[in-house]
C-alpha cells in the first residue's frame, strides 16, 4: 500500500525550517572562519613563538616568530614530533631538560618552567628562552592537542648583560669603575690571612695638571688623554692585574702577587712612559705626567682603607714635585693631605651648626673713669664627640682652601646677633665685641657689601663692633685692605691691628 502524500503546507514549512537551519550553520561557519582568521592573524604577529600540536604531540601549526627563532619553515616541521624538533638545556648547568609539551599532554595541565632555558635551534646554537605549554580541549573536554609558547630572552639577556657591564665599568675608558675595583679588592683581601705580609700592591695614579689641557684644548682633548692613559695602563700591566678609573683624572691598578719593591718599578716605568708621550690635539702637543702613590695590600686592612692610604701616598707624590712615585707610610702623611681632610670636617661643622664663639675679656692696663665692656670673640668648633677644637687646628686649612670668606660671614652675622642681644642698638650702654677677619675676606669687595648690609639690617651701633686685622693680612694686599678699613670706619666701626710688630716695616705700614 503506497504512502499517502502529506499536506502541501507541511512540506513547505519543513523546507523553510531546513533553509533556516542551513542559513544559521553557514552564518556560524562564517563567524567561526572569521574568528579562526583573527586567531591565526594574532598568532602570526605575536612576538612569542607559538607551536601547535595534535594529541600525539605532532606539529600542525607554527607562527612566523617560531620560524624566525628556530630557523625552520612551517613546511619542514609539519607532522614532526615537537619533542624531537625542540630540545632544551639548562642555561645555568647545561643539563638536558624535558620538553614541557610531553608533561602537558600526559598530565592534561598547563606547564610553566621557571628560569631560563637554552633552545637548540638550527645550526646547533642555543637561544635563551622561557617556555610554557597548555593543553587544548574540544567541547567535550577531551584533549585534542597542545600549544607551546617560547619567549625569546636573548634581547632581554643582552640588555641585562649591557646594563651589568655599564654598572661595573667606566663609560669613557672601558676600565673598571671605582665601585667594581673596591669590590674586587675586598675579595682579594678576604683570601689573605689577617697576619699576612703585604702580598699585593695598589697603585693610585693622578694625572698632573690635567685641568690645563681641559681648559686650554677643551674637554674632548681631555677625554682623548684619559683614553690614551687607559690604553697605556692596560699595556703596562699583566693579564692578572686589575686597572680601573676612579673618576676624573685618577686611576688605580691592583698588582696581584706583587711586593712593594716590584710595584715601585712598575710605577716608575709608567711615569717614564707617560712623560715621553705627547697628546697631539689639532695643532698642539701637550706634555703630560702623573704622580703615583703605592700601598701594600695585606689581610689586616679593608678595601676602603687601602684606597685611602693610596690616595694619601699619591698626594705626597704630588707635593714632592709631581711626576713622582711615593710609597705609603703611616709616619709620613703630608701636612697638605691633613688640611684636605679638614675641608669636609669644616663643611660638616657649618652644616650642623657646630661653630661656636667664645668670649675673652679685654681689660685696659691703666685706670679709666669710664670703662667699656670689651670682649674678643674666639672661633671654635665643637666636634661630634663634644670636644672643643681651637681655631689654630682648622683655620690654616680653611685659609688654604679659600673657606674663610664663608666662615667670616658666619662670624659677622653671629657677632651682630650677640650685640643685638646685649641691646647695643642705641647710645646707651658701653659694650664692644672684637672679631678677627681673614685677609681673603678683607680683599673681597662682596664681603664689604655684606658687612654693610648686616650692620644696617640689625641697626646696631657700629662702634660696638671692632674688627681685628693681623699685620700680615693687612700688608698682603694693603691697598684693598686700606679701602675696607676706610669704608667701615666711615660707617662707625672700630679697628685694631693684631700681632703688630711681627714685621720689619710695621711703623711704616701703620703710617
Amino acid at each position: 500500500m503506497a504512502d499517502k502524500p502529506g499536506p502541501a503546507g507541511c512540506h513547505t514549512a519543513g523546507n523553510k525550517q531546513l533553509d533556516r537551519l542551513v542559513s544559521r550553520l553557514q552564518s556560524d561557519n562564517q563567524r567561526l572562519g572569521a574568528n579562526l582568521s583573527r586567531a591565526h592573524l594574532g598568532l602570526a604577529v605575536i612576538g612569542d613563538a607559538v607551536i601547535g600540536t595534535d594529541a600525539d604531540g605532532r606539529i600542525d601549526y607554527i607562527n612566523a616568530a617560531t620560524e624566525r627563532l628556530s630557523g625552520y619553515a612551517e613546511s619542514e616541521l609539519q607532522g614532526n614530533l615537537a619533542e624531537r624538533v625542540f630540545s632544551f638545556r639548562s642555561a645555568e648547568t647545561n643539563a638536558v631538560l624535558a620538553n614541557p609539551l610531553g608533561r602537558c599532554l600526559a598530565g592534561g595541565r598547563t606547564v610553566n618552567r621557571n628560569g631560563r632555558s637554552l633552545l637548540q635551534v638550527r645550526g646547533g646554537r642555543g637561544v635563551m628562552v622561557r617556555e610554557s605549554a597548555q593543553p587544548v580541549h574540544d567541547v567535550n573536554g577531551k584533549i585534542t592537542g597542545a600549544l607551546m609558547v617560547l619567549r625569546d630572552l636573548s634581547l632581554e639577556n643582552d640588555l641585562g648583560e649591557r646594563l651589568s657591564w655599564q654598572k661595573r665599568h667606566d663609560s669613557l675608558t672601558g676600565l673598571l669603575n671605582r665601585d667594581e675595583l673596591e669590590r674586587r679588592l675586598a675579595r682579594e683581601i678576604s683570601f689573605l690571612p689577617e697576619d699576612s705580609a703585604d702580598r699585593h700592591s695598589l697603585l693610585y695614579l693622578d694625572l698632573d695638571r690635567f685641568r690645563v689641557i681641559n681648559d686650554t684644548a677643551g674637554h674632548a682633548a681631555g677625554d682623548r688623554l684619559l683614553n690614551d692613559v687607559a690604553c697605556l695602563l692596560q699595556e703596562q700591566v699583566r693579564g692578572s692585574d686589575i686597572a680601573a678609573r676612579l673618576g676624573g683624572d685618577e686611576f688605580a691598578i691592583l698588582l696581584r702577587d706583587c711586593p712593594i719593591d716590584s710595584a715601585r718599578r712598575v710605577a716608575q716605568d709608567i711615569c717614564r712612559t707617560l712623560e715621553q708621550q705627547r697628546l697631539k690635539w689639532r695643532n698642539c702637543r701637550f706634555r703630560h705626567t702623573a704622580s703615583i702613590g703605592i700601598v701594600g695590600v695585606s689581610g689586616a686592612v679593608t678595601a676602603s682603607e687601602v684606597l685611602a692610604a693610596a690616595d694619601v701616598a699619591c698626594f705626597a707624590a704630588k707635593e714632592s714635585g709631581r711626576n713622582k712615585v711615593h710609597c705609603f707610610s703611616h709616619d709620613s702623611t703630608p701636612l697638605g693631605y691633613r688640611d684636605m681632610q679638614w675641608v669636609s670636617r669644616i663643611g660638616d661643622a657649618a652644616d650642623e651648626n657646630r661653630f661656636q664663639l667664645y668670649c675673652q675679656p679685654i681689660v685696659p692696663v691703666g685706670q679709666q673713669t669710664k670703662q667699656v665692656a670689651h670682649f674678643e670673640l674666639l672661633l671654635r668648633i665643637n666636634d661630634r664627640n663634644g670636644e672643643v677644637i681651637p681655631a689654630a687646628e682648622f683655620l690654616p686649612a680653611a685659609e688654604r682652601f679659600n673657606m674663610m670668606p664663608g666662615i667670616d660671614r658666619w662670624v659677622i652675622s653671629n657677632t651682630i646677633e650677640k650685640l643685638i642681644f646685649r641691646g647695643c642698638v642705641t647710645d646707651a650702654g658701653q659694650y664692644m665685641l672684637s672679631v678677627n677677619l681673614s685677609g681673603g675676606s678683607l680683599s673681597d669687595p662682596s664681603f664689604l657689601d655684606f658687612a654693610h648690609a648686616e650692620i644696617k639690617r640689625a641697626k646696631i651701633r657700629p662702634d660696638s663692633l671692632c674688627i681685628e686685622i693681623t699685620e700680615t693680612a693687612a700688608i698682603a694686599n694693603i691697598d684693598t685692605v686700606a679701602r675696607f678699613i676706610r669704608d667701615m670706619r666711615q660707617l662707625g666701626c672700630r679697628f685694631s691691628l693684631d700681632d703688630f710688630g711681627s714685621g720689619l716695616s710695621s711703623f711704616a705700614y701703620l703710617k
